[in-house]
């Protein structure tokens, strides 16, 4: 039994597997790796793991203007590796399309370049949890799963719904829980195991569709693997390292996205692609593409015309986002094999009684309601056909 006025310390070591695109003060031009940010990532996988709890649950927990949290969380930077402002590495990547808005075409070097600093895979960290002595047990073990889901189906940084920011554990000294599974496993068979089992004790689970991203029955994962004769295209500069199964994996889901999306390559969104483009012409549209189930704002540029379009959700005098409901995380293990992990969380794409707004071209806007989840789910069909376990 713990006295009074004790703390109990819980420490992780974690290396990063895909970069880490982490700002802070220096906006750009050096990343950082906050205990702030990573506190904010547990509260929302809180969320997504007890949605059923009460709001008053998760600020005794994590704090509230009346009262700190009962635990707090250092963040250390041990071994960092950087990639700087500015690489071409990504040019002619797939993986630079899951990561638009940190890569972004250079008009003038006409490449996909990195637009801020990072902390390139093979960088290491500490976290610190310390658990005051008043914390419940149960509170406790929701915090430990919170990270647990953080670390298997998360990332941190920008574009994490994306796979970038993933990380696996590399050490800890937790001592055996039967609420909270291990963090380090050996191969995927471990983790593919532990993970039916945290999903099947998710008893917290919604019905129907959520208002916001969480667990509920209509949850779904797929794990994506590479052949091992796939080799990676991404020349991976050297403080890129022992990182190249994990890229490889986030490469082919990249090209897998890419290719499944793209009008030119696949037939599965060319009604998309008709859409906008009469919409921009002047037509008349009753619909909103099926694409803009993954995420809001939804933008088109039809090279052919020169018309670029948008699909957004406007709210209180200004452009609304929504995130993806479709979470890409890459898995690595001890072995040094690596996954895809795929997560479908399906919520309320819209608030009730709103629609979206297409724009652009000669039409100037129109209201259309928000499409259904089919588009994601097909994708996630496609890539258990090309190797993938649901």
């Amino acid at each position: 039994m713990t006295e009074r006025g004790a703390m109990e310390k819980a420490y992780f070591e974690i290396k990063a597997v895909t970069p880490i695109f982490s700002s802070g003060a220096d906006f750009g031009n050096k990343p950082e790796f906050r205990s702030a940010s990573i506190k904010g990532l547990l509260r929302f996988w809180y969320r997504a793991i007890y949605p059923l709890n009460s709001q008053n649950d998760e600020a005794r927990i994590f704090g509230c203007t009346g009262g700190r949290s009962p635990f707090s969380l250092k963040a250390m930077v041990i071994d960092p590796l950087y990639g700087g402002k500015g690489e071409t590495i990504w040019d002619g990547n797939p993986i630079s399309y899951l990561g638009y808005g940190v890569i972004q075409r250079d008009k003038d070097l006409k490449k996909n370049i990195t637009t801020r600093a990072y902390f390139s895979p093979g960088s290491t960290f500490r976290l610190i949890f310390t658990f005051h002595d008043h914390i419940k047990t149960e509170d406790k073990i929701r915090v430990l799963r919170s990270f647990w889901a953080l670390s298997m189906l998360g990332g941190i940084g920008s574009r994490n719904r994306r796979g970038f920011g993933s990380f696996k554990i590399i050490s800890n000294d937790l001592h055996s829980n039967p609420d909270v599974p291990p963090f380090i496993f050996e191969n995927e068979k471990e983790y593919i195991k532990f993970l039916q089992a945290f999903l099947n004790s998710s008893d917290n689970d919604t019905t129907g569709k959520p208002q916001y991203t969480c667990f509920s029955n209509n949850k779904r994962i797929v794990l994506k693997f590479v052949p091992s004769a796939y080799h990676l295209k991404l020349k991976c500069p050297s403080n890129f390292k022992g990182s190249e199964k994990a890229m490889a994996v986030l490469e082919k889901i990249a090209d897998d996205f890419n290719n499944f999306r793209s009008a030119k390559k696949s037939d599965h969104f060319k009604t998309d692609h008709d859409l906008m483009l009469n919409f921009l012409k002047g037509g008349k549209t009753t619909s909103a593409p099926k694409r803009a189930a993954f995420g809001l704002p939804h933008n088109y540029f039809f090279s052919s015309t020169k018309m670029s379009g948008n699909v957004d959700l406007l709210e209180n005098g200004g452009k609304g986002r929504r995130a993806s409901p479709l979470l890409i995380h890459v898995q690595e293990f001890s072995d040094n094999s690596a996954c895809g992990v795929l997560t479908f969380l399906p919520a309320e794409l819209l608030p009730s009684g709103k629609t979206l707004t297409l724009s652009g071209g000669n039409n100037k806007s129109t209201s259309v309601p928000a499409p259904d989840f089919s588009a994601i789910t097909q994708f996630m069909d496609n890539v258990r056909k090309i190797g993938g376990k649901s």
